[in-house]
């Protein structure tokens, strides 16, 4: 069959022959099919072809018996409990003439399940002795499936796919979010067949870290490069006085809502985030904050982008954050901000997850806000507010509503009335905001004084009111000015 080596041969599931040079153990073989055609597929014939194959010797005592062999195959339905009645798995599929028929192969092996699925298997048999040839065919480098970011449930179905236990997924997020291991062949709860398929399927992604900024008061931004050459902005935000160490996430490159005083609006819309591009920023974040001996206390998606208009992928990015197995945090710690979307909002009451909802207000009537948030003009007020008491009974928690304050635009005391008037009775608190400048846009700070007149008189009339004083001004890594410098010149 071979020639010169005089076996029998089997070859299982020969797909996109693409010969490469692959590091040898016992040294390449060149291998000539002269004689025999293998109609395994309408795509291949090795009649006449000549590839490198890579040889691995496999020797078994005499009283040896195997109870299993994992071979290779690229087809995602091969079950290995239902072998003989798989379409992929029967001799006229994967036995030539002259070759050992498969029944009889079934007696000495018990096919378990995938692992090199990129690549083709010959297997040369003769008494006790078995060779193995990976000829590394198939589509080098091709990635079936992501790790990072896919929440336990959806993880463990992906695995169920290939053939393994849905378990599996918690034992591998477990390597990767508590031990911040990414080699799977030290993962070593996980069988060696997994871990071998895993290493040449399955892919952990990080976006690269473009650029870091310390500011004076400690926090630090993150510019994060993606695969595609976008970039998006995160902001550790540290708080020692309480004991709190927050991420603000990005959840969108770009925002199409185009709140005049944001820097993210000004940028327009690109695109969305994957829920591994966002856990991937949590996961770069959080290894910095471990290095000062802290760890992660808080998430906020206040970042780039509207996180209810990407919310598919923000809430499979909270269910790894809120996994035991993932980053452990409680659904209270973690926030959404939003400019407002009333059917994200119910969509979310109709999930599994219950984060913080911060609804972006900034104005006490529809005409000053939909000036200043075109959304408005879509979504009134009215549509939010009868929307607050049902989330926060769902969440257990107020809504807060965050009142960014620009100077001599909606930071006078008539303001402050108009605003008691709207929510005065609702499950909600306010989180004043002063307003941090951004370049090329009109809107500015206004003075302390008015701040603290304007919270006062939110406390006067039993309306629950903070400030929040931004960190990270002097990087432009503050509420509103994310997108920099650096992106919007990219841009």
């Amino acid at each position: 069959m071979l020639g010169f080596f005089g076996f029998f041969l089997i070859y299982l599931d020969f797909f996109d022959f693409v010969p490469v040079k692959i590091y040898f153990h016992l040294g390449l073989c060149a291998c000539y099919c002269a004689d025999i055609d293998f109609p395994l597929t309408d795509a291949v014939n090795l009649k006449g072809k000549f590839f490198v194959a890579f040889p691995v010797t496999i020797f078994f005592p005499r009283d040896f018996k195997v109870k299993r062999l994992v071979l290779a195959s690229r087809r995602k339905d091969f079950s290995p409990r239902r072998h003989r009645k798989n379409k992929y798995c029967n001799d006229k599929n994967f036995s030539a003439p002259h070759s050992l028929p498969l029944a009889i192969l079934f007696k000495f092996f018990k096919i378990c399940r995938l692992s090199r699925a990129n690549a083709g298997c010959i297997i040369l048999l003769t008494g006790k002795r078995i060779s193995l040839f990976y000829t590394g065919m198939g589509a080098q480098g091709e990635k079936k499936f992501e790790l990072m970011g896919i929440p336990p449930e959806k993880l463990g179905r992906q695995f169920e796919q290939i053939g393994e236990r849905k378990f599996r997924a918690k034992q591998l997020m477990k390597w990767i979010y508590a031990h911040g291991n990414f080699d799977f062949f030290t993962m070593t709860d996980i069988p060696m067949s997994l871990r071998q398929y895993l290493a040449e399927n399955a892919s952990i992604t990080l976006p690269e870290i473009a650029e870091v900024a310390g500011s004076s008061d400690g926090s630090t931004k993150f510019l994060f490069k993606l695969e595609d050459g976008a970039y998006v902005e995160s902001v550790y935000i540290p708080d020692k006085e309480r004991g709190r160490h927050t991420v603000c996430l990005s959840s969108q490159v770009g925002c199409k809502f185009g709140c005049v005083f944001c820097a993210t609006g000004k940028m327009g819309f690109v695109r969305n985030l994957t829920s591994t591009e966002i856990v991937g920023q949590l996961y770069l974040v959080r290894e910095h904050i471990r290095v000062g001996g802290n760890d992660l206390t808080n998430v906020e998606f206040m970042g780039m982008g509207e996180p209810l208009d990407n919310l598919d992928a923000v809430l499979d990015a909270i269910r790894v954050m809120v996994a035991d197995v993932g980053f452990g945090l409680g659904h209270r710690k973690i926030l959404i901000s939003t400019v407002g979307i009333p059917e994200g909002i119910r969509k979310i009451m109709q999930t599994d997850v219950r984060p913080k909802l911060a609804i972006s207000l900034n104005a006490p009537d529809d005409e000053l806000r939909s000036k200043l948030m075109p959304i408005n003009k879509k979504y009134p007020i009215r549509t939010l507010m009868e929307l607050v008491p049902e989330y926060a009974k769902y969440s257990r928690r107020w809504v807060t509503f965050e009142y960014v304050l620009f100077g001599g635009v909606n930071d006078s005391l008539e303001h402050a009335h108009r605003l008691v008037q709207l929510i005065a009775g609702l499950p909600a608190k306010v989180n004043l905001i002063p307003y941090n400048e951004v370049e090329g846009i009109e809107f500015r700070r206004p003075n302390d004084r008015d701040v603290l007149r304007f919270q006062s008189y939110l406390l006067a009339n039993s309306i629950v009111a903070t400030i929040r004083y931004s960190k990270g001004r002097d990087i432009h890594g503050a509420c509103g000015q994310l997108a920099g410098r650096f992106v919007l010149k990219e841009k």
